[in-house]
């Protein structure tokens, strides 16, 4: 059945972030799609790629809580990635 389809993905990526398991969370995001896979570069990649310039300008003046899409964090691309190859240091929080 085709209209639960993105309800059991859904679900699915739900439980990989509560999980924290980042390379789930890329795996699903690079799935040939047909459509996505195309634009990783647009909606991701060159967007954690300014969001880390900008995260590291604010960082030093303020606490500052970040929040981003799941799909934004994993990989070499990732947020996390970029910003720990600047010197940060980032610690997951519990759910």
């Amino acid at each position: 059945d085709s209209t639960s389809a993105p309800a059991n993905n859904t679900k699915e990526l739900v439980a990989v972030y509560k999980d924290q398991d980042l390379a789930k969370i890329q795996a699903m995001t690079v799935q040939e799609d047909g459509v996505l896979s195309e634009y990783l570069d647009l909606l991701l990649y060159n967007r954690n790629a300014d969001w880390a310039k900008k995260m590291s300008k604010l960082m030093p003046l303020n606490s500052i809580l970040f929040a981003v899409g799941a799909a934004h964090l994993p990989g070499d691309k990732g947020v996390i990635s970029l910003l720990k190859k600047q010197g940060y240091t980032l610690t997951p929080m519990a759910n």
